[in-house]
């Protein structure tokens, strides 16, 4: 009987330990827009703000603007997106496009933000379970290493709020911060 094959561990271990699973995801601006609207409070109050759809108001879609537009810096408390130069439509982009939004636990739709605004003033708006999404990159800089990122969020619990998130970009993606969260 022969003896087994000798194999050298040293350079099986090697590939199998130093070789990440899978690679980082890319710090897109469509993974930066996913990290913006993830850092927001949606279900639990922070220290910046109020949760937007608390458990006794929650809200089971996000209807969200397509236009990712360009702002000045420091970016004005509201913008209407219309009316902005667009740095990104998302309205193609399929939802893998921007995975974190896919973890939210809510369905996502694109839709006009004026029409999202205007939807407030009909009596059933309480009963539409949607918070209404806007987002703008303020300053000349795109891509950057840290993007300043201003939203508009329109809630049935909480109404209307301007936050302002700071995303620095990692080896790993986006790293998200809620810096202010103003609103109505």
């Amino acid at each position: 009987m022969d003896p087994p094959p000798r194999v050298a561990l040293a350079p099986l271990l090697f590939v199998l330990l130093g070789c990440p699973s899978s690679p980082p995801p890319p710090a897109t601006l469509q993974a930066a827009v996913g990290r913006a609207v993830a850092t927001l409070p949606w279900d639990h109050s922070t220290r910046a703000g109020p949760a937007l759809c608390p458990m006794l108001a929650p809200c089971d879609t996000l209807w969200l603007e397509p236009r990712v537009i360009q702002l000045p810096h420091p970016a004005p408390a509201f913008f209407v997106p219309d009316a902005r130069p667009a740095l990104l439509d998302l309205h193609d982009s399929a939802l893998s496009a921007v995975p974190m939004l896919a973890h939210l636990g809510r369905a996502v739709r694109y839709g006009s933000w004026t029409e999202c605004l205007a939807s407030r003033h009909n009596g059933d708006w309480p009963t539409y379970r949607r918070a209404c999404v806007a987002l703008g990159v303020s300053g000349d800089a795109v891509p950057a290493d840290t993007l300043y990122v201003a939203l508009l969020v329109l809630s049935p619990k909480e109404g209307l709020h301007w936050p302002r998130v700071r995303l620095v970009r990692t080896g790993h993606g986006w790293r998200g911060e809620l810096l202010s969260m103003g609103g109505e």
